[in-house]
C-alpha cells in the first residue's frame, strides 16, 4: 500500500518536471524572440539617430556659409558670403569689382605643380578667391571645414 502513494507522488513530480520542462522551452523561445526584436529596435534607433544627425548637419549647413569675407573696397566695409542653397550673397559694388578680375583673367594657383583656379563667381572657392582679389583690403575671413 506504501508503494502505491509514492507511485503516485513520483508520477505527479514526473507530470510537474514535464509541465516545467515544457515551460521552460516556451519561455527561452519567447526569450530569442525578444532578443531579435530587441536587436532589431536597436539597429533601427541607431540608423533613426545616424538620419537625424545627418538631417540636422544638413540644415546647419543649409544656414552656415561656406565662407564669409569681410573687408574694404576703398573706405566702405563689405562683406561677402556663400550660403549653400542661396550661392554667393554680396553687395552690389562688390561684384562689380569682382566682374573687373574676372575680365582681366586673373587665376589663382598653388605654384607650378599644384591646382589653378580661374576668376569666376560660379563656385565657392573660385568666388571667395576672386572676391578677396577684388577688395582693397580683406579684414577677416571665416570658412567651413569639413
Amino acid at each position: 500500500m506504501q508503494a502505491e502513494p509514492q507511485a503516485l507522488e513520483t508520477q505527479a513530480l514526473l507530470d510537474r518536471f514535464d509541465e516545467m520542462l515544457v515551460r521552460s522551452r516556451v519561455t527561452c523561445a519567447r526569450s530569442v524572440k525578444l532578443q531579435r526584436v530587441i536587436a532589431a529596435s536597436h539597429r533601427d534607433a541607431r540608423q533613426l539617430r545616424e538620419t537625424v544627425a545627418a538631417q540636422r548637419r544638413a540644415m546647419l549647413l543649409a544656414r552656415t556659409p561656406l565662407f564669409l569675407v569681410c573687408g574694404l573696397i576703398d573706405d566702405d566695409a563689405v562683406e561677402a558670403r556663400w550660403v549653400p542653397g542661396h550661392g554667393l550673397m554680396c553687395p552690389p559694388s562688390l561684384i562689380a569689382r569682382a566682374e573687373v578680375v574676372m575680365a582681366l583673367g586673373e587665376t589663382f594657383s598653388q605654384g607650378e605643380e599644384g591646382w589653378t583656379v580661374a576668376a569666376t563667381l560660379d563656385t565657392p572657392l573660385a568666388a571667395m578667391l576672386t572676391l578677396m582679389r577684388a577688395m582693397s583690403q580683406v579684414t577677416s575671413l571665416d570658412m567651413l571645414m569639413e
